[in-house]
């Protein structure tokens, strides 16, 4: 049966960016959207039994993308203490924690995540490339009906913590299991990828191996690069040298580049190259996007730069309405220019840049015929919308979550006026709470529940 969501203002973000003001999106059984455009003649040339879903007072918008989103971590959200030092994070802090978590404990990690990705309109997500349990991961996507990719936790340099220490040869291989395992599971809304931690966690030979086995297997190539400052111990690899390891193509992003010249941002936009920029993560982390960020340069050379709401110690949410807001807003001040990223722009890395990045942008990113139907319907019956003078800065800098009506991945609903339709959210909250005490009585760690001096 066709479903149509009816008399909407539409912000389909097709090739001529048009807007709807009154405009039905309609979609088919599978998932697939048939039509889209002006409600009156859209829904006379529809068949007779579509069920017409009534929108008006609505605006509807592709599904939002999150390109860089640690799943496993959220199960230890506020582990970290706000002032520790940033090369305390991983060794005192997190790796202690991800070494020690089952693979149930990847499962409600997981879920909480997707949980708040949906609730807040992120219809596709990237995992980072810090799953130990993929196929946890893979279960609660296709439970959830949310679209994923995944990638599992790939280095070979570090010894520590011995329960994660891999060979280049078992980095390789996992990832090629990963890959070809999602591909068997036969989701249409899962694809792996093939993706290293980075931050100088990978030999020459694994960052090589890589990009040739994404190559082999037609997949997604993707790490960590250039994100920690000078001051705080990072080191950048030469662009040069990624360029010869192979990873200077199309199908690979790379995630933060804080660290990059414009010498860089040019080669990068070369070579296709996509960037996942992380806004919230990096003002925690202290990563100085303010003094050395060229996401407005990137921009302006056409390199697609997708947002990533990164980590439950980073940015601490997976909100991607935060993540647009910061995107449109940051620029201009640090730059002290008022036409930095304007919020058309930042609506396109949530949607666009987003698929872009993940290799899906035939798929999902705007609201066109052909493509998945992914919507977000946000309701103007409240504060933030009124009045509609523009729809668009509405949404990117004023609206929340609590005004999305409903949210749909692949023709299914998955959330509807607040609540989850395929997750139980009060008994997933219970677990999770149960297990992250548990987590942390393993590696004898406590939540930072102190004041900070004065």
């Amino acid at each position: 049966m066709t479903t149509a969501l009816a008399h909407g203002l539409v912000l389909t973000l097709d090739p001529e960016r048009t807007i709807l003001r009154d405009g039905t999106v309609a979609f088919d059984e599978d998932g697939t959207i048939v039509a889209v455009g002006p409600s009156r003649e859209t829904l006379a040339s529809l068949r007779p039994g579509t069920e017409v879903v009534d929108c008006s007072r609505c605006v509807l918008t592709p599904g939002f993308v999150d390109a860089h989103a640690h799943l496993g971590e959220e199960v230890m959200r506020g582990l970290v203490p706000d002032a520790a030092p940033p090369d305390e994070w991983l060794p005192r802090w997190l790796l202690p924690a991800y070494a020690a978590l089952t693979p149930e404990d990847e499962r409600l990690s997981a879920e909480l995540g997707i949980a708040q990705m949906l609730l807040t309109g992120t219809t596709t997500f990237c995992e980072a490339g810090t799953l130990l349990d993929w196929r946890s991961a893979a279960d609660v996507v296709v439970e959830t009906g949310i679209r994923g990719q995944l990638g599992r936790w790939a280095w070979d340099l570090p010894p520590e913590p011995a329960a994660m220490r891999r060979t280049t040869d078992e980095v390789l291989a996992a990832c090629e299991d990963l890959v070809t395992g999602v591909r068997a599971t036969g989701s249409a809304r899962l694809t792996g990828a093939v993706i290293l931690l980075g931050i100088g966690t990978a030999s020459p030979a694994l960052l090589t191996g890589a990009a040739a086995l994404a190559g082999r297997l037609d997949a997604p190539l993707a790490t960590m690069y250039a994100s920690v400052a000078p001051e705080h111990g990072g080191t950048s690899l030469p662009l040069a040298a990624l360029g010869e390891a192979g990873w200077l193509a199309p199908r690979t992003k790379l995630t933060h580049a804080v660290y990059v010249s414009e010498a860089d941002v040019a080669e990068l936009a070369r070579a296709g190259v996509s960037v996942a920029h992380c806004p919230t993560a990096a003002l925690r982390h202290v990563k100085g996007i303010h003094r050395h960020g060229l996401v407005p340069e990137m921009l302006a050379q056409g390199i697609p730069v997708a947002l990533g709401g990164d980590s439950a110690n980073g940015s601490n949410h997976l909100d991607v309405l935060r993540l647009m807001y910061l995107a449109a807003t940051l620029y201009k001040d640090f730059r002290m220019d008022p036409t930095m990223v304007p919020p058309e722009t930042a609506l396109e890395m949530a949607t666009l840049h987003g698929a872009r990045a993940l290799g899906l942008a035939d798929e999902i990113g705007s609201l066109e015929p052909g493509k998945r139907a992914d919507v977000v319907v946000f309701s103007t019956d409240h504060p933030e919308w009124r009045p509609l003078l523009h729809p668009v800065q509405n949404l990117v800098l004023t609206a929340t979550d609590r005004s999305i009506e409903s949210v749909w991945v692949d023709g299914r609903k998955v959330v509807d006026r607040g609540t989850l339709l395929t997750i139980d959210l009060p008994r997933l909250l219970e677990r999770v709470d149960s297990a992250a005490a548990a987590l942390l009585d393993r590696i004898g760690l406590q939540a930072p529940w102190t004041w900070p001096a004065r």
